[in-house]
């Protein structure tokens, strides 16, 4: 009887980011019966990329991101499959809202309204933030019928068109800048939020939507800002997801730090992909059956640049935000505020050089 193994399929990840880190404990999960050969790879020191936690004086600072959306469940349903359900930790309801800074002061974001339209007018009509033709331009919205054009238009553009200028340089520009790091005029509309532009299409208006109660698309509507009810975090910060989900895989996969790749490209024979490494050792496996990319795309268009010319050129056309994070600790009997809020906003029209503050602990 003649004995034949299966030889096992390589795959090397590129970037032990979150993304990185994710896609190896997938393979995982799915493989099923196939052996696989799997290796990550990543240039800096530790695992996780710009996601970590650390403890500096009494706080529990999150060097990134501090917190996931949960209406787009991949992140949830990870730290579930992971055994992590106990560490998850909501948001506190007491604070759900955000505070926007209008003529240097912040104000409650008017209650109900969901980034780019209201629940109801009467929180509106109520506010500060917008003058009386800004009100009186956000409820003529109701009467303005649906752009007859089909396709995709800028976020700027759709909120321009159906609240008004106000509407969007006070609230919108704000909210969304906050959570993309980008300019409205730039997003679109059919990538970020397709929701508004299918209520338009199916009910007229926003408002005439909202009025008969179609709120199945806003997912909170006593809430104000940035959806805050929908996000959750770790007790322990985001280092536990990432802790976690390198436990798992560690067992099943080669994990190389410190292994920067410079260029994937075709092979003469054997596997098909070689990688070209910054600083080559002879411990580092080079050829693979698969690549997966799990870096920014200005970085996964230079490893591909020889190997996929066009695909290189299309994600270098992507435009990346850069940001940088602050984290301050204060005496809340030292801030004249009550901070009933989870953040606050900050226009463009402010002139400022911050555009979000958020309050951890609440």
């Amino acid at each position: 009887m003649t004995h034949c193994s299966i030889i096992p399929q390589r795959i090397a990840i590129l970037g032990g980011g979150l993304t990185g880190l994710a896609a190896a404990h997938r393979l995982i999960e799915l493989r099923g019966d196939r052996p696989l050969d799997i290796h990550l790879f990543e240039a800096g020191p530790r695992w996780g990329g710009l996601v970590g936690t650390i403890e500096r004086d009494g706080y529990l600072i999150d060097t990134g991101g501090d917190s996931f959306i949960t209406n787009k469940p991949g992140a949830l349903q990870l730290c579930q499959r992971l055994g992590l359900s106990d560490s998850l930790q909501a948001t506190e309801a007491k604070y759900r809202g955000a505070l926007v800074l209008y003529d240097g002061r912040p104000y409650p974001v008017p209650e109900g309204f969901q980034l780019l339209s209201p629940t109801a007018m009467g929180p509106i009509l109520k506010s500060p933030i917008l003058s009386t033709w800004g009100k009186l331009r956000m409820g003529w919205e109701y009467f303005i019928p649906p752009r007859k054009e089909q396709g995709d238009e800028t976020l700027a553009s759709f909120v321009r068109r159906r609240f008004g200028s106000e509407a969007l340089d006070r609230l919108v520009q704000p909210l969304v800048g906050g959570i993309y790091t980008s300019d409205p005029e730039k997003l679109s509309l059919q990538a970020t939020m397709p929701r508004f532009l299918a209520m338009e299409q199916k009910y007229g208006s926003l408002l005439r939507a909202m009025r008969k109660g179609k709120t199945e698309v806003v997912e909170d509507s006593t809430s104000s800002g940035a959806r805050y009810g929908l996000f959750a975090g770790l007790r322990g910060g985001m280092q536990e997801l990432v802790d976690a989900v390198v436990a798992k895989i560690t067992p099943h996969a080669t994990m190389h730090l410190h292994s920067a790749i410079d260029s994937v490209d075709r092979t003469d024979n054997g596997l098909p992909y070689r990688l070209q490494f910054r600083d080559p050792r002879e411990s580092l496996p080079s050829d693979f059956d698969s690549v997966i990319l799990a870096l920014s795309a200005p970085r996964s268009a230079s490893v591909i640049a020889i190997l996929a010319p066009q695909l290189a050129t299309a994600l270098s056309s992507i435009e990346y935000a850069s940001s940088t994070i602050v984290v301050t600790g204060h005496r809340l009997v030292d801030i004249a505020d009550p901070l009933n809020a989870f953040g606050l906003v900050v226009p463009h029209r402010e002139r400022r050089r911050i555009f979000a503050v958020s309050f951890n602990t609440r």
